[in-house]
């Protein structure tokens, strides 16, 4: 292979890796909750706190450890307030899953203009940004880690820290148990709803981790909806993995892969609605892999 094809491949690799972190991150806490038998669908919202925390958090103290506290303090709030409906009150939810996406779209968006007196969006160019690896070797393989900014290390190390406590603890033990038999698990003294509340508070903490990403890794502004979709994406990329938290760094990787495949098309002239068409066309095959899965489960069972 030529020289040209290691380096447009390096370019995608470096642009997935880039896009990575908050996708993996949010795939993680759905992964968790799904240990407990939680569907929680309210990760769009969970992630757009964690955003908005960590800007207004670098606004309000200008430093980044506490802007990272107050977007994973938000995104926890948020999400134990998503619990509380589900395990508390037992509503289904898929119905406090979409109501709760509405309202932290609403509710951002409202306090916009309260906190920094500007409309949609903030954005301040003298607001500090994550620091970034910066390489500027002409080797491909180094390139592939250019611009990585340490949160987007840190995701593959939280994934492989959940599979040894998911895996190797008794505390994983019971927290597996919990979602796989909830009368055995508490024949054994577990206290299922505790467990099920550390599934929504490590799903605060992840969407925290991830919205600071987001908003002051990737770029260094809140804008309206900036999650993107990528809540949605995480509940597939976690049914795709069977919610393995090794297995989901593959399933996150593939969706990020996706997506940046779809921006690097734009080099190459190809249009913009058809480079953007293709990632939904991957999650649409994906989405019928799920399927096929599934229904082989089920005739098995």
């Amino acid at each position: 292979m030529n020289e040209s094809f290691w380096f447009y491949l390096a370019i995608i690799l470096n642009s997935t890796l880039r896009g990575l972190a908050p996708i993996l991150l949010c795939t993680l806490a759905v992964g968790l909750c799904a240990k407990v038998r939680v569907f929680n669908i309210a990760m769009e919202g969970t992630l757009l706190f964690g955003c908005f925390g960590a800007i207004v958090g670098n606004y309000w103290f200008e430093n980044l450890w506490l802007a990272l506290l107050t977007a994973m303090a938000m995104a926890t709030a948020f999400s134990l307030l998503v619990a509380t409906f589900i395990v508390r009150f037992k509503v289904p939810p898929l119905v406090t899953g979409i109501s709760a996406n509405i309202w932290s779209a609403g509710f951002t968006a409202f306090m916009v203009p309260v906190i920094f007196g500007t409309t949609g969006f903030y954005f301040d160019p003298e607001m500090e940004a994550l620091p970034k690896l910066n390489i500027t070797s002409n080797n491909m393989f180094l390139r592939i880690f250019s611009d990585l900014n340490p949160i987007d290390f840190l995701s593959f190390g939280i994934a492989i820290l959940i599979y040894i406590i998911m895996y190797k603890t008794v505390v994983g033990f019971r927290f597996r148990a919990v979602g796989e038999n909830v009368e055995a698990a508490q024949s054994m003294g577990t206290h299922v709803n505790r467990y099920k509340y550390g599934a929504f508070i490590a799903t605060g903490i992840l969407c925290g981790i991830a919205g600071m990403q987001l908003s002051l890794g990737q770029v260094v502004q809140f804008v309206e909806g900036m999650s993107g979709g990528r809540g949605f994406t995480a509940l597939i990329a976690s049914s795709l993995a069977g919610a393995h938290p090794l297995k989901i760094i593959a399933s996150s990787f593939l969706f990020g892969f996706a997506n940046a495949a779809g921006s690097f098309l734009l080099m190459f002239g190809i249009k913009d609605k058809i480079a953007q068409l293709v990632p939904y066309i991957i999650t649409l095959i994906l989405l019928i892999v799920v399927g096929i899965r599934q229904r082989i489960k089920q005739k098995k069972a």
